[in-house]
């Protein structure tokens, strides 16, 4: 579903291929005249971007890439981007299981548990908020059984799944699925070097952004 400034379209996969890029921090170090360190983080949460210049590697390709980047008009309307490296519940990649990551337990009442994957472990896991889930991969398991696909659905916003019904307490919540991150281009402008070879382009950079 599009929102303000967002287009539910999928950049193409066959420039993703050639992506390099992932997750990164804003953390503000101070020397101290001891010789110790006091960082700060600016951001709580890991923002990602890539470059995808690389992915572009024939006319037709560069072709694709103009007519996405007009339709997108520039840092205009940002998009799904299918990170190479994590676009998965699952390790690896692997298709998606309804016991991959651990979204809540039950208290008797609550049918709305936001979707998250989390990276390492306790106490010092990351918790990352999925805004784009695939909803055509989207399983849900209470207690380990995988619900049926009719008791199942995602919220207006895709931030969470709504259950039929509310899980007993202390029953494990559990949810598996493909997802996107959105992104927009971080520039307005596209310039190709066109030659005999084909069409290449010095950067096109894609930056992760809040949805």
């Amino acid at each position: 579903m599009d929102k303000p400034g967002f287009h539910d379209v999928l950049f193409p996969l066959t420039i993703t291929a050639g992506a390099t890029g992932g997750p990164g921090y804003r953390t503000e170090v101070t020397t101290l005249a001891s010789g110790g360190e006091v960082r700060q983080a600016r951001w709580s949460d890991a923002l990602r971007q890539w470059e995808v210049a690389g992915g572009v590697t024939s006319l037709a390709q560069a072709e694709l890439l103009q007519a996405f980047f007009l339709a997108r008009q520039g840092r205009r309307y940002a998009f799904r981007f299918r990170d190479p490296l994590d676009h998965s519940s699952s390790p690896g990649n692997a298709a998606p299981s309804p016991t991959d990551q651990m979204i809540g337990t039950g208290d008797g009442t609550t049918t709305i548990f936001a979707l998250t994957k989390t990276y390492g472990a306790t106490p010092y896991e990351a918790v990352r908020t999925i805004s784009l889930v695939e909803a055509a991969t989207l399983q849900v398991a209470v207690g380990g059984v995988t619900l049926p696909s009719q008791d199942v659905s995602l919220s207006v916003d895709g931030l969470s799944v709504v259950l039929a019904s509310a899980p007993a307490q202390s029953i494990a919540v559990t949810a598996g699925f493909f997802f996107d991150v959105p992104v927009r281009f971080e520039s307005d402008d596209l310039v190709f070097s066109v030659g005999a070879q084909g069409a290449a382009l010095p950067s096109v950079v894609l930056r992760e952004v809040s949805v």
